[in-house]
């Protein structure tokens, strides 16, 4: 069983905002995530059901992984200063 991968259009939208090399370091990790086991690397964050972190080096990549759909999702992609904001 492996899963999706999807980013939902904010995430993508904050990937082409960033410049060029953080970009692709960004879309390579995510292209070399193991699907078959997407817990495999990152960290579940705390207090969050099925959030987990991904860290490419100074940027975050929250998802949310869905065992019943078997669906990563990435939901936001940003520096590590900036990621754990919630929008106002």
């Amino acid at each position: 069983m492996t899963y999706l991968l999807r980013l939902t259009p904010g995430a993508a939208k904050q990937i082409a905002k960033l410049d060029k090399q953080h970009a692709l370091r960004i879309r390579v990790f995510l292209e070399g995530l193991n699907l078959a086991n997407p817990r495999s690397v990152g960290t579940a964050l705390v207090g969050e059901g099925n959030y987990w972190r991904y860290r490419v080096g100074a940027y975050r990549i929250i998802a949310h992984i869905s065992d019943r759909t078997l669906l990563v999702l990435v939901l936001n992609v940003d520096h590590r200063r900036q990621v754990y904001r919630r929008p106002r």
